[in-house]
């Protein structure tokens, strides 16, 4: 099994895993990974293309989810008014704080159970994997 289909096979482990722990916050794994880059706080949405790694148009759906269920806004950006930030509502921080806990949950077992170089290996694999595609 080559490193793109185990690759595969993770994120999808992953996605399976986020739906069910963050079951009662009703967000697919798209909608975590966007409310995880909003722990840091309000982004503007080019920033969070770049965080979440996916296409402008997608992440549009996702911010359409996730606004018509009141979890986040897009408000004008204050310093360049072409462009949009986005916020996470007060339910919506409460949504990030549990996404957050659980993203930190994980990184907290692989910690315990592999070694630095281990984790350090798998983030430069990684790294060369994006610069590659």
């Amino acid at each position: 099994m080559g490193i793109i289909h185990r690759t595969q096979r993770a994120t999808h482990v992953i996605g399976r895993y986020l739906e069910s722990a963050l079951a009662d916050v009703g967000v697919d794994q798209g909608e975590a990974h966007v409310l995880s880059a909003l722990a840091a706080g309000p982004r503007p949405i080019a920033e969070l293309v770049e965080a979440v790694g996916v296409k402008r148009s997608t992440l549009t759906n996702i911010l359409d989810r996730l606004e018509a269920r009141g979890l986040v806004r897009r408000e004008i950006n204050p310093t360049d008014r072409r462009s949009f930030v986005v916020r996470p509502t007060r339910g919506g921080e409460r949504a990030v704080r549990k996404v957050a806990r659980k993203f930190a949950a994980v990184d907290a077992r692989l910690e315990q159970t592999t070694s630095a170089r281990e984790r350090q290996a798998f983030e430069s694999v990684l790294a060369r994997l994006e610069e590659l595609l």
